[in-house]
C-alpha cells in the first residue's frame, strides 16, 4: 500500500498493463474510458418516479415514469451505443405498470366493498 492513499501500489507489470488497454493515465484529467457507455439520466430519473409511486406518490409517479421512460428508450436508441440503461428505462415502465395495475384492482375493490354494504 502506498503512503498517500488508500489503494494499493500497482506493480510495474500491471501499469503497463492499464496503459495498454485503457491508454495512458493523466492524474489530471477526469475522464472515463471510451467503452464505458454513461447511463441515460431520463431512464434513472423514470426508474425514481416508478419505485417512489410504490411509496409516497401513487399514480402520479408510475404516469410520470410512463411518459418519461419511453423517450429515455428512444434516446439510447439513437445514441448508437454512447448511452446505456435500455433495462433501467424498461423496469421503469414496468413497474409503473404495475403500480396503475394495483391501483385499478384497490379502486374496484372498494367499489365492489361499497356497494355490497349499501
Amino acid at each position: 500500500m502506498s503512503d498517500n492513499n488508500l489503494t494499493p501500489a500497482r506493480t510495474e507489470r500491471e501499469t503497463l498493463h492499464a496503459e495498454i488497454v485503457d491508454g495512458p493515465h493523466d492524474p489530471f484529467t477526469h475522464t472515463t474510458s471510451p467503452n464505458v457507455a454513461l447511463v441515460e439520466p431520463s431512464a434513472f430519473i423514470a426508474l425514481v418516479l416508478a419505485v417512489l409511486s410504490w411509496i409516497v406518490i401513487p399514480v402520479v409517479g408510475a404516469i410520470a415514469a410512463l411518459f418519461i421512460a419511453p423517450n429515455a428508450k428512444r434516446k439510447i436508441r439513437e445514441s448508437n451505443g454512447q448511452l446505456a440503461g435500455w433495462r433501467i428505462a424498461q423496469a421503469a415502465q414496468a413497474i409503473a405498470i404495475c403500480n396503475l395495475l394495483a391501483a385499478a384492482f384497490v379502486i374496484w375493490l372498494l367499489y365492489k366493498i361499497v356497494t355490497w354494504i349499501f
